[in-house]
């Protein structure tokens, strides 16, 4: 795991920590709110002194959790190397993190973290760059034809592979490759936005496809 992706899920854990503490807090404000409503008045001073002190502890509990998360993703950090593969490039970390991203997308995107996905093509355990040289690489048997495969909440490209997976059964997308022709690209993307937003990345990329695709077809003529 690269540092990037430690130190990404260590904020969002930090931020999940002081997010329950508060959820406790809560809780113990309504619980102590009902007695002190049937003593009324008289208890006015007790209660002033109450919540202050509750508040207190719970915001301290609440930094502290928060930072030891951040702490100790430094820590990590501090043991790990940079050339280390990514989380989102292994299968298990990509489940995990498609996970998150259908949870928490919109968020993750707004707070630029690494763990954020984002609309691109993918070929193996790998991006594939929009770029003639790219694309080349990845599909040096590419035909005029191209089909896009687009998964669902909470997915990723691997969901393509069939359920069960098997390493000897052919995906949905060599099938249609082997019996039509057709070349298969497979689409990764953060399902956690919002419709639009996916969407107007989705026609970005493919309008780039189709260029890419246009000025190969123009030199070859």
């Amino acid at each position: 795991m690269r540092s990037s992706d430690i130190e990404g899920l260590g904020d969002l854990a930090g931020e999940g920590l002081a997010a329950a503490t508060r959820f406790v807090q809560a809780m113990h404000d309504g619980i102590a709110r009902r007695p002190f409503s049937v003593a009324g008045e008289a208890a006015s001073p007790v209660r002033e002194v109450h919540d202050g002190i509750a508040g207190a502890v719970y915001a301290g509990v609440a930094t502290g959790l928060g930072a030891g998360a951040r702490i100790a993703s430094l820590a990590l950090t501090a043991l790990g190397s940079e050339y280390e593969q990514p989380l989102a490039d292994r299968p298990a970390g990509s489940a995990a993190l498609s996970v998150l991203n259908g949870l928490y997308g919109d968020h993750l995107a707004r707070r630029g973290a690494p763990v954020a996905g984002r609309m691109e093509l993918r070929r193996g355990e790998s991006g594939v760059p929009l770029s003639r040289t790219g694309l080349a690489t990845a599909y040096p048997d590419a035909g005029e034809r191209v089909v896009a495969f687009a998964h669902g909440l909470f997915g990723d490209e691997y969901a393509w592979r069939g359920f069960p997976p098997a390493a000897q059964r052919p995906t949905y997308g060599e099938r249609l490759q082997n019996d039509l022709g057709l070349t298969p690209v497979m689409l990764r993307y953060n399902t956690g936005l919002h419709i639009s937003q996916n969407a107007e990345a989705l026609a970005g990329l493919l309008e780039q496809l189709c260029e890419i695709g246009r000025a190969s077809c123009r030199e070859r003529v």
